[in-house]
């Protein structure tokens, strides 16, 4: 019975992806669009806007990064 469990197991957890790989071009402005559409919120949205190119077109090296 265990082993019936175990075979079950693995082979329900071999269709599992941690990630899915992203296809196609990357649009930062569509992204944008899609997160702050609803401006309900009294912030800078052009500083966050611009924060966030910076980021991505700069991005960090999360092995190096530190405080």
């Amino acid at each position: 019975m265990k082993s019936l469990a175990l075979i079950v197991a693995l082979q329900a957890s071999y269709q599992l992806l941690a990630q899915v790989a992203p296809s196609g071009e990357f649009d930062p402005a569509r992204l944008v669009d899609e997160v702050f559409a609803g401006q309900e919120l009294d912030l800078n949205y052009q500083d966050l806007y611009e924060n966030y190119l910076q980021l991505m077109a700069n991005p960090l090296d999360l092995n190096s990064v530190t405080d």
